[in-house]
């Protein structure tokens, strides 16, 4: 039994042995891309007149944004006034509708009251 302890503790040796190597292929094959990357890589030279007009952009789109926001923002209010103003119509109207169907179911009571003597 211990020469199989031996030998299954050596493949075991062996098999880690192939992860650390190709670890370690992984590892070189990684450093060339990165290598070959940097090449590729350009330099651009930022001047302060460049960062200046991306701000001036930056701050005109904020600036058409909110003007957008503002109006989006005054329709609303006029659709909800017009709305509110829409409901109290549609209240007093139906008021005054059930007021005349009173007034008519209570002249066909009246006149069926008549009629009934």
């Amino acid at each position: 039994m211990d020469e199989d302890s031996e030998n299954d503790s050596e493949s075991s040796d062996s098999s880690e042995g192939s992860d650390s190597d190709s670890d370690s292929d992984d590892d070189e094959s990684q450093s060339e891309n990165e290598g070959g990357n940097q090449d590729e890589v350009m330099e651009v030279e930022v001047t302060e007149e460049d960062l200046e007009g991306k701000i001036k952009t930056c701050k005109d789109g904020i600036k058409a944004y909110r003007e957008r926001q503002n109006e989006a923002r005054i329709r609303k209010k006029e659709a909800s006034d017009a709305l509110s103003s829409l409901d109290k119509t549609i209240i007093k109207v139906q008021k005054e509708k059930n007021a005349f169907c009173s007034l008519k179911r209570s002249e066909v009571h009246l006149q069926l009251y008549i009629l009934s003597f």
